[in-house]
This record gives structure tokens, C-alpha cells and sequence, in this order.
């Protein structure tokens, strides 16, 4: 429950907090993105979510590369 994604560098459309079952999937877009189109870019990827069984927050960090479009 209450899954929110940011990436450095961006903002992100998707800023209220989504839930999602075991093993579901989703998809977030960010926006505003430092890079243009065509350039790579790189940036910290941070994800912040609560499990609804035992009602711990956790959080956590990587990094995403790619080709911004």
C-alpha cells in the first residue's frame, strides 16, 4: 500500500500513493526530465511502500539508465 516511486532529476505524474497485491504490477511515468529526447540519462530511482500484512514502511534506492524520449 501506499507505493511512491521518484526519480532524481524528474517529477513524476503518478505522485499519489498507489496499492498493489502480491506479485501485481504497474507502471509509473516520470516527467520533466532533465535529459531531452534522444540524450542518455541517469538518475536515482527511490521507492517508498508500506506492506498492508505487517504495516512496515519501507524504502528503497537504485539507479535507471537509459534514453530519455
Amino acid at each position: 500500500t501506499s507505493i511512491t516511486v521518484a526519480v532524481g532529476g524528474c517529477t513524476t505524474a503518478d505522485s499519489t500513493p498507489s496499492t498493489l497485491s502480491n506479485g501485481a504490477q504497474d507502471s509509473w511515468t516520470a516527467t520533466s526530465c532533465t535529459a531531452t529526447g534522444g540524450s542518455k540519462f541517469t538518475g536515482v530511482l527511490n521507492v517508498t511502500y508500506t506492506n498492508s500484512d505487517t504495516s512496515l514502511s519501507h524504502k528503497t534506492q537504485g539507479s535507471i539508465t537509459g534514453r530519455a524520449q
